[in-house]
């Protein structure tokens, strides 16, 4: 695994995403600490939905409104449990 700093991502993305395009992972780093992951992009059409079933779910995702809970759910997801 290659480990880099943003700044070199910056000056060689295409470089360092055709490592990651040939299977190889490239870790970024920022002031010093893990930031992202550069790994190939898997082939993901089989999860999407195109054409007329664009915005049609299998089932519904709530059964009824949140009331803000999902705004709880984001901020734990962004922070971390407090």
């Amino acid at each position: 695994m290659k480990v880099v700093p943003i700044k070199e991502l910056k000056e060689k993305l295409a470089e360092l995403s055709e490592i990651a395009a040939k299977g190889g992972k490239v870790k970024v780093t920022k002031y010093n600490k893990p930031y992202i992951l550069l790994v190939a992009a898997e082939d993901l059409s089989q999860n999407l939905i195109i054409g007329s079933k664009v915005g049609t779910a299998l089932k519904p995702i709530a059964k009824s409104g949140s009331k803000g809970r999902y705004l709880e759910i984001l901020a734990e997801d962004r922070y971390g449990e407090d």
